[in-house]
């Protein structure tokens, strides 16, 4: 975790993640979505669209969308998440908690 949108959160990409860290002995795998704080040049939020114009421009429109102005992603994207993560960790037969 976090989990990149766009980014590092295709089923191929958490399938990739979830057996790299089964294959090393993983026992559990916490997948949260990113959150980003903050308004003040230095904050995590503003760093991280500032990242995506200079790497991912075409990312950009549809991540400030995702956030809609806050510092979570939508709860649909959230659940989303969740689900392929259940998924994937199940097919590995690795846990998705600590507990």
């Amino acid at each position: 975790m976090p989990v990149l949108p766009f980014i590092s959160d295709t089923e191929e990409e958490i399938d990739s993640m979830v057996k790299t860290a089964k294959n090393y002995g993983a026992h559990y795998i916490l997948s949260a979505g990113l959150t980003l704080f903050g308004n003040d040049p230095g904050d995590c939020k503003i760093l991280y669209f500032k990242f995506l114009k200079e790497n991912y421009p075409d990312l950009l429109f549809d991540s400030k969308k995702l956030f809609r102005g806050s510092f979570a992603p939508s709860k649909d994207y959230q659940n989303d998440l969740v689900n392929k993560f259940d998924e994937i960790t199940r097919k590995y037969a690795i846990k998705n908690s600590i507990i």
